[in-house]
C-alpha cells in the first residue's frame, strides 16, 4: 500500500517544516501549504488522508477550512487533526464541533503529533464499508450500503464516512 497522504496547513514556516520533516520520516507522503486557500485548492485536486490544520491562518480561519472540508463529498472523510496555540476549552470544543477528529495544543511534542497522525491515518484508510448491496435493519436502525447512509426511525443520520 502507498504511504498515507498528509497535508500540513501551517502558516508558520518553521513549524510547517518541522511537521513535514517528522511526518515524512515516519513514512508519510507529506505536502505543506501555508494558507487556507492553498489547502482547499490542493484538497479539491487530490484529497489527502489526513489534514494537520492550524486554526489561525493568515487568509482564513482553520475552523472554516474544516467546515468546508466536511461539507464537500470528496473531502468529508478526510481525517482532521487541529494543531493550534488556541487551547482553551471553548476553542477545543469549537474545533471538535466543526468536525475535527483530534486537537493538539501548541507547544506540542512532535512525537505525539506523529503518533496521533498515524492513528488517524490508520482509522481513515481502513474505514471502508462492507462490499455489499444489503440493507441491514436492526430495530429502528437501517443501514443502506448502496446509498451509504444510516437511518433511525426513517430519519437520515448526518454521518461522516468514518462515522458511517
Amino acid at each position: 500500500m502507498d504511504a498515507a497522504r498528509i497535508m500540513v496547513v501551517e502558516d508558520d514556516a518553521d513549524i510547517g517544516r518541522l511537521l513535514q520533516y517528522n511526518l515524512t520520516q515516519a513514512g508519510f507522503d507529506v505536502q505543506h501549504v501555508t494558507s487556507a486557500a492553498a489547502a482547499l485548492a490542493a484538497c479539491a485536486a487530490a484529497p489527502p488522508h489526513v489534514v494537520v490544520l492550524d486554526l489561525m491562518l493568515g487568509d482564513d480561519d482553520g475552523l472554516e477550512v474544516c467546515r468546508t472540508l466536511r461539507a464537500a463529498p470528496a473531502t468529508s472523510g478526510v481525517g482532521v487533526l487541529m494543531v493550534t496555540a488556541l487551547g482553551d476549552d471553548d476553542h477545543r470544543i469549537a474545533g471538535l464541533e466543526v468536525g475535527a477528529d483530534d486537537y493538539v495544543v501548541k507547544p506540542f511534542v512532535v512525537r505525539e503529533v506523529v503518533l496521533r497522525v498515524k492513528a488517524l491515518a490508520a482509522r481513515v484508510t481502513n474505514a471502508t464499508p462492507p462490499a455489499t448491496d444489503a440493507v441491514v435493519q436492526l430495530g429502528p436502525i437501517t443501514v443502506d450500503h448502496r446509498a451509504h447512509e444510516a437511518r433511525v426511525d426513517g430519519r437520515v443520520l448526518a454521518l461522516r464516512p468514518l462515522e458511517y
